[in-house]
């Protein structure tokens, strides 16, 4: 079954200095990373999806990471891209400064992995140690490790 065998997410891309200055901005940039996963229509859909998730209520976390993320067709794989912009980005409303940005693409069929995997990314965040070795990163094999060890990613 297709749905057993893509529980766990996708690693999509990894950008490791983001051009963003605004939330929106940063769900663009990396939403044209992931249209590779994606069928032409989906692609399209990506970024106005996460943009209007967005709007109806800030995806900021929390230790200088955002969780933007789309809902898309049953055919979308399940997907999560990271970002990382060391300047920070301003996110939302409140401009908190974000560092870290994971935009997700969420097939329904996904939506209690997606939350395990908020869980665990939640849970590694919180610690300074984790978030410095993902501020340190020097090359995107250093960031990929992390994430799989981490989010426990395919």
């Amino acid at each position: 079954m297709r749905g057993e065998q893509s529980r766990a997410p996708l690693l999509g891309a990894i950008v490791l200095n983001l051009n963003a200055q605004s939330s929106f901005e940063a769900i663009e940039e990396m939403g044209g990373r992931l249209e590779e996963f994606l069928s032409g229509e989906d692609a399209q859909r990506l970024t106005a999806v996460a943009v209007a998730r967005e709007l109806l209520a800030s995806t900021y976390l929390g230790h200088d990471t955002a969780l933007p993320h789309a809902r898309l067709a049953d055919t979308a794989p399940f997907c999560i891209a990271f970002g990382r912009s060391p300047e920070g980005i301003s996110w939302g409303e409140s401009g908190a400064k974000v560092n870290f940005v994971f935009l997700s693409i969420v097939p329904a069929f996904c939506a209690t992995a997606y939350l395990e995997v908020v869980k665990n990314l939640a849970k590694a965040l919180r610690d300074d140690r984790q978030r410095a070795v993902l501020s340190a990163a020097a090359d995107e094999k250093t960031v990929e490790q992390w994430l799989r060890s981490n989010l426990l990613l395919i």
